[in-house]
């Protein structure tokens, strides 16, 4: 800005453009770098989310689902793990992500897609083979992290 560096939420509140003034930005919540691998797996992940999936997932979104992408939605609030599917594409197993599951979640399969029942379902012709490599590799975990958590709390009851 002609005044020097400033945060760009700031600089729009300070000339009106939001109807309040808008909070400290180091208090709000951000994205991480996909790439990032000093930040945790699921931080990527719900970044990821958050950028290509909250313009329609999200409650008064255009999408007709259940799950919610932004990522000031707690995760297990969010409908994405274990989430219920309004079309289970045949298969009642089917999430929205299945722990350790990559056929049976949604999420990655239609993200996998190109052509009909393809997400995003506009402006994309080439599958996002980064996206497809970290949602498999967090669903892939999901498991893992659940039974190591179940082995931690079996080695408790048997000290």
């Amino acid at each position: 800005y002609s005044s020097g560096e400033l945060n760009q939420i700031t600089a729009l509140s300070d000339v009106g453009y939001l109807n309040e003034a808008a909070p400290d930005p180091s208090e709000l919540l951000g994205l991480v770098d996909v790439n990032d691998p000093e930040s945790s797996l699921e931080d990527r992940v719900r970044s990821y989310l958050q950028a290509n999936c909250v313009s329609c997932h999200q409650p008064g979104g255009t999408a007709q689902s259940l799950w919610d992408a932004r990522i000031s939605t707690s995760l297990n609030d969010a409908g994405i793990l274990g989430g219920a599917l309004l079309n289970d594409f045949g298969h009642a197993g089917n999430r929205v992500v299945a722990a350790g599951d990559l056929d049976r979640s949604m999420l990655l399969q239609r993200i996998a897609t190109r052509g009909e029942g393809q997400m995003p379902p506009l402006g994309s012709s080439q599958l996002d083979e980064e996206g497809i490599e970290l949602l498999s590799e967090w669903i892939l975990g999901l498991s893992n992290g659940a039974r190591a958590r179940l082995e931690s709390v079996l080695s408790l009851i048997h000290i």
